[in-house]
């Protein structure tokens, strides 16, 4: 009887989403937009009531699964695609956990997070001008924060979680023949110094999306492979492989990042010996060492030019203007130290300085600021008291607060609080698994 009520309901929810689907192909006039919307709908709404960890994987790090399949299919992407795509995992995700709603209990974590959502918009009503910058945050805000957060709330079980990474393994590990075929059979990519999965006309690409998403996947696996001891030879190839599209893609904070989060991880989270430490940390600089070897020249000379004098004054430097961001918004902070210029309106209106703490002191000021330190207090706090232990949560539990150290790394060099999704699901995540461990302590 349960069985045919799913059916049901999956059956509900892909009527719901096709007729979304149609409304927007009507709208658009694009039957590009309506085959790809009405595919996905279907797919993803028919399976989201018994695997609705399924989209949340998607949202987390399966993204460059949808551009790839836009990309092959010959479409050319754009802001209403990729937002109703967005729109449409958020909502199978909220909606396929909501049966889970009554388990879920209330933290002092989900009551900031709410307050820091509401905070959000009442800094754009009160301080934001009519800017990209500003609007572009308010749109994403719902579809790529705020019902993330949400739908990892409800993330009520053990199993779940071990789905939801199991989900995030599936989809990061389709990318990877397609992404070793475009680089061995693609001439486009043949003398490019970064490397992304995709090349739409009129649309830049993201190459680093593309390195931050083998990265999330070298951690999973990494630490699995670690604690587990379970699947270590397809483990490790998939590991090695990633590490060299990961190199590949030219995404320096991407690359950093991973190291930083590896040595976290030994440092402070693992319980393996010294001399077991000292090895892994040997094998990966190895196989660091040997794949930047195997490198073609010009993204060797990418990396090198990074540290190099004219990095810091080409005005066509990616270093030199992430630096003129930096001091921009640091400036903007100085001149509105206590409530900031506004959501959206740092660096010019851009909303993007390219570094999310610079971002929250010159968008809130010092007050959203020790609100957020506050807050994540907390967060950090919850997980190292579940990694302490021994059971499956700590497990993943060590795993997600990896994630989040990494993902948090990262956001100093490529961050945008209206779009990282995977700190605030790694929030989200966290605060459940912190839930759940305590219920099955009590």
């Amino acid at each position: 009887m349960k069985d045919i009520k799913d059916i049901y309901k999956a059956l509900l929810y892909s009527i719901l989403c096709g007729v979304i689907a149609l409304s927007i192909g009507y709208i658009s006039a694009r039957m590009d937009i309506l085959i790809i919307f009405l595919t996905f709908a279907l797919i993803l709404s028919f399976v989201l009531t018994k695997h609705y960890e399924l989209p949340m994987a998607l949202l987390f790090n399966g993204l460059f699964v949808y551009f790839y399949v836009v990309y092959k299919a010959g479409f050319n992407t754009n802001s209403l695609l990729t937002g109703g795509f967005y729109g449409m995992l958020a909502f199978t995700s909220i909606v396929g956990g909501m049966k889970y709603f009554k388990e879920i209990r209330v933290t002092m974590v989900d009551i900031l997070m709410t307050v820091y959502f509401v905070l959000y918009y009442l800094s754009f009503l009160m301080f934001s001008s009519d800017n990209p910058g500003s609007i572009q945050k308010m749109t994403l805000f719902p579809l790529l924060v705020i019902t993330p957060y949400y739908s990892m709330r409800l993330l009520s079980k053990t199993e779940n979680i071990r789905r939801f990474f199991v989900f995030v393994i599936i989809v990061t590990a389709l990318l990877i023949v397609p992404s070793l075929l475009e680089l061995i059979f693609n001439p486009i990519h043949a003398h490019s110094s970064r490397f992304s999965l995709y090349k739409f006309e009129n649309v830049p690409d993201n190459p680093i999306l593309f390195g931050i998403t083998f990265a999330i996947l070298i951690v999973i696996l990494g630490i699995r492979t670690i604690e587990t001891k379970k699947n270590i030879y397809i483990n490790l190839v998939a590991i090695i492989i990633s590490l060299f599209l990961l190199l590949r893609s030219g995404s320096r904070g991407a690359v950093a990042s991973l190291a930083a989060c590896i040595i976290f991880y030994l440092l402070f989270l693992s319980k393996i010996k010294l001399k077991s430490k000292i090895l892994y940390i040997s094998i990966f600089s190895l196989f660091s060492i040997l794949i930047v070897y195997i490198l073609p020249s010009q993204v060797t000379d990418f990396y090198a030019y990074t540290f190099s004098d004219e990095a810091q004054i080409s005005e066509a430097s990616s270093v030199y203007q992430r630096i003129t961001m930096w001091d921009q918004a640091t400036n903007e902070f100085l001149q509105n130290p206590v409530t900031g210029v506004g959501m959206g309106n740092s660096v010019g209106g851009s909303g993007f300085p390219h570094n999310i703490i610079l971002e929250i002191l010159a968008e809130f000021g010092i007050i959203g600021f020790v609100f957020l330190v506050l807050l994540l207090n907390i967060v950090i706090r919850h997980a190292f008291i579940v990694s302490k232990g021994s059971n499956k949560n700590a497990l993943y539990m060590r795993i997600a607060l990896v994630l989040f150290i990494y993902n948090s790394i990262e956001g100093l060099f490529s961050g945008f609080l209206g779009n990282q999704t995977t700190i605030y699901m790694g929030i989200g995540m966290i605060e459940s698994l912190y839930v759940i461990n305590k219920g099955r302590n009590e």
